[in-house]
């Protein structure tokens, strides 16, 4: 990792024991940033046992020199293996600490992992989403050497097949969370109301 935590903050992947602080914490920011909290506990539960994601590799949450989740990124990974969805958030409180950069290469090195998995001649991809209130997040994207083409962001791993697709690129509760308003950023095609991103990898 290129990125470190701030001294006295440590990583480890969720399990189910952290989802209600989880979810707290989501709606910390998501009140910060929109106003209202909209995260639903027993939705992200249920999306945390989706067949096919693993807490245990596909999550990763980042704890405070006192003991409190203040980040949080997860990958969905999911067959065909060609669309890799990010998602994450970061506490008001804890922002500009590297967490967020801390947290993207964790989950850009994750995501790197479903090539080996993509059918061959298959398009792999990777999506990361942020609000479009959100312009630290959206700075920071292109800090990280995102780059655009015409009305969206996108660069491809492996270039060979546009049509594949997983059968769920983003979960149900933040699928809720993202309408009018809400840009995606991402490494694919397919915009979901706003922009397309992508690590400049």
């Amino acid at each position: 990792m290129k990125n470190s935590l701030p001294k006295g903050y440590w990583s480890r992947p969720a399990t189910m024991d952290d989802l209600k602080a989880a979810v707290e914490m989501f709606n910390v920011d998501a009140r910060q940033t929109v106003g209202i909290g909209k995260f639903i506990l027993q939705e992200v539960g249920s999306d945390w046992q989706t067949p096919g994601f693993n807490l245990d590799t596909d999550t990763q949450i980042v704890l405070s020199p006192d003991g409190n989740i203040c980040g949080y990124y997860e990958v969905w990974d999911l067959e065909p293996h060609v669309s890799i969805n990010c998602w994450g958030r970061v506490h008001p409180e804890h922002t500009n600490l590297g967490l967020v950069k801390y947290l993207l290469e964790w989950a850009h090195n994750r995501a790197l992992q479903a090539i080996p998995k993509a059918p061959f001649e298959a398009r792999v991809t990777m999506q990361c989403t942020a609000i479009c209130l959100n312009q630290a997040a959206q700075d920071l994207f292109q800090d990280a050497g995102m780059q655009s083409f015409s009305a969206c962001w996108a660069r491809n791993w492996l270039d060979r097949s546009p049509r594949l697709r997983s059968r769920r690129t983003i979960p149900r509760s933040r699928r809720r969370w993202m309408g009018r308003g809400t840009s995606i950023t991402s490494l694919s095609a397919g915009c979901h109301s706003g922009e397309l991103w992508s690590p400049n990898v």
